[in-house]
């Protein structure tokens, strides 16, 4: 369980940081300015993925998987903000606002 909590908080700062460069890119000046904002729930992503994963997994698999499910993620974030024109920010920094788009993306990259 220590490396899931590890692991978790790998992901928690990989997405943060993809919202991060987002945020600073698109602000920058770089690129046209977002006309939405979309918001994704770290934790419940890892969640969703937590759930799907075989629980007798040896912890390198695990590992392994995790970063697998990360790069998908991360992908999936860049593909979906850049086709609509938006921003996708960590939930837990939006006070409101935002369309959670967490459910739609950890779905996507579940079944690919």
């Amino acid at each position: 369980m220590d490396i899931a909590i590890k692991i978790l908080a790998h992901v928690v700062t990989a997405v943060a940081s993809v919202a991060l460069a987002l945020l600073i890119i698109l602000n920058g000046g770089f690129i046209e300015k977002p006309t939405k904002i979309y918001t994704i729930d770290a934790t419940t992503a890892i969640l969703g993925f937590i759930q799907t994963v075989d629980k007798d997994m040896a912890d390198d698999a695990y590992a392994a998987a995790v970063i697998a499910f990360q790069a998908k993620l991360e992908a999936e974030i860049v593909a979906l903000a850049e086709s609509q024109n938006a921003i996708v920010i960590n939930s837990a920094s939006v006070l409101s606002g935002g369309t959670d788009i967490t459910q739609f993306v950890v779905e996507r990259v579940l079944v690919k």
